[in-house]
């Protein structure tokens, strides 16, 4: 039976419905995309969400029988069943995302955002039952993009694999 997960709500919905068991996922890759909240506030919301959504077809075209959904604003979530080379995915997908499909008009936004760039915390052998296990090992994955972006330049991109 195929499952339609758009959103963090869907998901719940699903996980707390019996629909989905969460046991077979075992790797975690939570994407934040780099000052998202600026392009946001000059360029509207309206070409925020173009822009969101190009990411989000990127992601579903590269990882296409994975759970994969906007968790927030501008944050992305994808649970993997099985280790098929997620992490050269999610290298290529970054480089994708921030060198090729979204690359913007220079006359346009050249003052401010010229591309993306997106950092990826990646979990490996995580253990979810729950709705409450899934939103404590995401709150881990977006801490470790935190911890990393104050500890390097804040401009950096990065995956980190735990």
């Amino acid at each position: 039976m195929l499952i339609k997960i758009d959103k963090k709500s869907d998901l719940e919905d699903n996980i707390k419905n019996n629909k989905i068991d969460l046991n077979k996922y075992k790797y975690l890759a939570y994407l934040d995309i780099d000052d998202f909240a600026m392009f946001n506030a000059i360029y509207g919301h309206q070409e925020a969400d173009k822009q969101l959504e190009k990411i989000e077809k990127i992601l579903k075209d590269n990882f296409d029988l994975n759970i994969i959904l906007r968790w927030a604003g501008d944050e992305f979530l994808i649970l993997f069943k099985e280790d098929n080379d997620n992490l050269n995915k999610l290298k290529y997908i970054q480089t994708l995302i921030n060198d090729e499909t979204i690359r913007l008009d220079k006359e346009i936004y050249q003052q401010y955002v010229k591309y993306f760039s997106i950092s990826i915390s990646y979990i490996e052998n995580i253990n979810i039952n729950t709705w409450e296990d899934l939103n404590n090992i995401t709150q881990k994955a977006l801490q470790n993009i935190i911890d990393k972006k104050c500890l390097t330049n804040p401009m950096s991109q990065s995956i980190i694999a735990l």
